[in-house]
């Protein structure tokens, strides 16, 4: 159903990047001191970066849909019983609010000028089989509410070699704007040569 969806979907694509990153720290011993938003940040000078506390499901549910592309530095979760709890972990709003980005919320909102969204986060695109229709997850919420190319992991990642990884990746992308599936393996042909570990490259797929 999702590739239905996909295929009689036609996006006016808008060409701002909006990057997400509750969990980058201002804190020097943080092992989250350094992440890749503000380097990426650096490299398109006309994005718009949302960090720490800024970086809320609110202010995602508002400002990711008006973007061509959105990328997300953060914690993610997989939930194998309930696979539409699976989420994002965003910043608190306020201690009695909840920051979890779920997959059901996901249905809920509208892309219709997103073609990418890059979940540089752990287990992103872990789904389950669910109802004899197709994998369920973050993945297909995003699919299903509009945005045609998905960049998540299969497995729990190490921030720094992420952090380089996605770097690289949005290097490649500014070169072809229109292919993030050839950025993406172009970046880990690069990463491989640095780093020949799949763990630390190969969790990413669009």
């Amino acid at each position: 159903t999702a590739l239905t969806a996909i295929r009689s979907r036609s996006i006016l694509a808008a060409s701002q990047l909006t990057i997400f990153d509750p969990l980058v720290s201002s804190d020097p011993g943080s092992p989250f001191h350094v992440t890749e938003s503000n380097a990426i940040n650096e490299l398109m000078p006309d994005s718009t970066l949302v960090i720490q506390e800024k970086a809320t499901v609110p202010a995602f549910q508002k400002m990711a849909p008006q973007s061509g592309v959105v990328h997300v530095s953060c914690h993610g979760s997989f939930d194998p019983w309930i696979p539409l709890h699976s989420g994002l972990l965003f910043a608190p709003e306020s201690a009695a609010r909840v920051f979890v980005l779920r997959a059901q919320d996901v249905y809920e909102m509208k892309f219709d000028r997103t073609s990418l969204i890059v979940m540089s986060a752990c287990v992103s695109s872990v789904g389950d089989m669910a109802g004899g229709d197709e994998v369920t997850g973050l993945t297909r919420a995003f699919q299903v509410a509009g945005i045609n190319n998905i960049i998540g992991s299969l497995w729990p990642v190490d921030n720094r070699a992420t952090t380089n990884l996605m770097i690289q990746f949005h290097s490649e992308l500014k070169k072809a704007p229109r292919d993030p599936v050839a950025a993406l393996a172009s970046a880990q042909r690069r990463f491989l040569k640095e780093t020949p570990a799949i763990s630390a490259w190969g969790a990413f797929e669009c």
